[in-house]
């Protein structure tokens, strides 16, 4: 049994497709095979194929439908521009001129020198700039402990006279008791 179908697709020239599609499968995938595996190799290879592979698709038979004709095309004329219309192509002065405009002359040896010394300048200036913030920073951190310092021992020392001055008191209180 052929089932015919009318597609509309859309394809390069809008053509349309008729399809035939079998439908009875099992007389389509079951035809006899014209000729019998002669070697080994052949019959392992057709019993792995028929084991690991997806069956077949249906076959599909392509018809293409006449085209028609749709009246005469129409023919579109275009007017020219009637304005000035500036060349794009440039003339050889102007491009000479464009030319000239971009060149700079190559750089000389006392000019390259001169950059290269003022580089190692600036170069050095930053190394003895970084070194000196650094040592200035060891300084800062030198002068911050030496203050915390300070500031332990004096609190060590306040706490000691509290201390005394407590045990002088509960001294007292003893000997009146």
């Amino acid at each position: 049994m052929l089932l015919a179908i009318l597609l509309h697709g859309s394809t390069s020239y809008n053509s349309k497709l008729a399809l035939i599609v079998h439908t009875e499968i099992d007389k389509v995938l079951n035809k006899p095979v014209p000729s019998r595996p002669s070697t080994v190799s052949s019959m392992i290879a057709g019993g792995l194929s028929s084991m690991y592979l997806p069956p077949l698709p249906p076959p599909v038979e392509i018809m293409p439908q006449p085209k028609k004709v749709l009246g005469s095309p129409r023919v579109t004329t275009t007017q020219p521009f009637k304005g000035k219309t500036k060349s794009i192509r440039t003339s050889l002065k102007e491009e000479i001129d464009l030319a000239t405009a971009l060149y700079e002359p190559p750089v000389g040896f006392k000019k390259r020198t001169s950059y290269d010394l003022h580089r190692i300048v600036e170069d050095q200036w930053r190394k003895e700039l970084q070194q000196r913030m650094e040592e200035e920073e060891d300084e800062r951190q030198k002068e911050l402990v030496e203050k915390q310092n300070e500031i332990e021992k004096k609190q060590q020392e306040i706490a000691e006279k509290k201390v005394k001055k407590l045990s002088g008191a509960l001294h007292k209180e003893s000997d009146d008791a």
